[in-house]
C-alpha cells in the first residue's frame, strides 16, 4: 500500500535507514581502507561499488586488478554477503574462471552485520593473493589441500600437479591487468585513461608534488606505478618472504578494520595457520602496546 502524508511507510523508511548506513561505511572506508584498495560508488547506485587492488607483493605482484562490488538490497541484513566481482582477470583458486565472483565464504563463513563490514569484504579480499604452497599439510590453504572447497578447483588441481605452469598463469593474468588498465568501463567512476602529451606533464607533476609532501606515501607511490612504464615482474619471492608479508599485511588491516569501526584494535588477529609456517615467524607478531 502506498504512504499518504501524514504516515510512515516502514518498508520505505527501512530502505532509507540501510541506505544511510551504507553512506555512513563509505565515510570510514575513505580514509581505512586496506593498503592499496580504492573504491567509489556508481554515480546511479550507491550499493554499486567500483574498485582496484593494487598487489605490491606476492606471486601477483605488480597486479593492477579492477572489481565491481554489489551490495544486495538485504545488505545490513544477518547473512548477506557483499557481491565481489573482477572485471580483470584473476587466475586464482577463489575466484570462478568464468564470471569473476570472488568466494567470500570462504574467509567469512557466516555474516554479522555487527561485525562484518564492507571494509571486513576488501580485507578478505586481499587475503585471496597472500598464500604459502611449500609445508605442512596443516600450514596450507585449504584450498590446496582440498580443491573441492573452492570455487576454481582447476587452478587448486594445478597448483599441487604443476607448481610451473600455475605460476605462469598467475603471471599471465597480471601481465594482462597491467595492459588492460586503461580500459574504460562506462558505468564506472574510476577509469584510468591512458596519458596523452597534453595531460601527461600535468599529471606527472601533481602526483610528484604529492609524493615530496608526503614521502613514502603508498597513494603516491601508486601513481608513481601507473605514470611509469611496468617493467619486467620481478624474480618470485621466496615462500617466507610470502609468509611474513601476507601475515603482516592481514595483521595491519585487521587493526584498521578495528578502528574504522571504532571497536578495540584486534591485536591478535585470527588469521589463517598457512601465514605462519614456524615458530619463529610466529614470535614476530608486533605485540599489544602496554596499558
Amino acid at each position: 500500500m502506498a504512504s499518504t502524508p501524514g504516515t510512515t511507510d516502514p518498508a520505505a523508511a527501512g530502505r532509507r535507514i540501510k541506505a544511510y548506513k551504507i553512506a555512513v561505511e563509505y565515510r570510514y572506508m575513505k580514509a581505512h581502507a586496506p593498503g592499496g584498495v580504492y573504491v567509489l560508488p556508481s554515480f546511479d547506485d550507491i550499493r554499486v561499488w567500483y574498485g582496484v587492488i593494487f598487489v605490491r607483493r606476492s606471486h601477483y605482484a605488480n597486479g593492477i586488478f579492477r572489481f565491481r562490488m554489489e551490495l544486495p538490497q538485504e545488505y545490513n541484513d544477518a547473512g548477506t554477503w557483499p557481491r565481489i566481482t573482477f572485471t580483470s582477470r584473476v587466475f586464482n583458486p577463489l575466484v570462478d574462471p568464468d564470471t569473476g565472483d570472488v568466494q567470500l565464504k570462504y574467509f567469512l563463513p557466516s555474516w554479522d552485520p555487527s561485525q562484518h563490514f564492507v571494509i571486513t569484504a576488501l580485507t578478505s579480499l586481499k587475503k585471496i593473493f597472500y598464500f604459502k604452497l611449500d609445508g605442512p599439510e596443516d600450514r596450507l590453504p585449504p584450498w590446496y589441500v582440498d580443491p573441492s572447497c573452492c570455487a576454481n578447483p582447476a587452478a587448486s588441481e594445478l597448483a599441487r600437479s604443476d607448481r610451473d605452469r600455475f605460476m605462469g598463469e598467475i603471471q599471465d593474468c597480471v601481465i594482462t591487468s597491467q595492459t588492460d588498465i586503461h580500459a574504460i568501463i562506462a558505468e564506472s567512476p574510476l577509469n584510468f585513461p591512458a596519458l596523452t602529451p597534453d595531460t601527461e606533464g600535468a599529471v606527472a607533476g601533481l602526483a610528484l608534488a604529492l609524493f615530496d609532501h608526503r614521502t613514502g606515501n603508498r597513494t603516491t607511490r601508486h601513481a608513481k606505478a601507473i605514470l611509469t612504464a611496468i617493467g619486467d615482474p620481478p624474480a618470485p619471492p621466496s615462500e617466507d618472504a610470502l609468509a611474513a608479508e601476507g601475515a603482516a599485511e592481514a595483521h595491519a588491516d585487521a587493526n584498521t578494520e578495528a578502528v574504522a569501526m571504532g571497536t578495540e584494535p584486534m591485536w591478535e588477529p585470527k588469521l589463517p595457520a598457512y601465514f605462519w609456517s614456524t615458530e619463529s615467524e610466529r614470535a614476530t607478531r608486533p605485540a599489544a602496546p602496554a596499558a
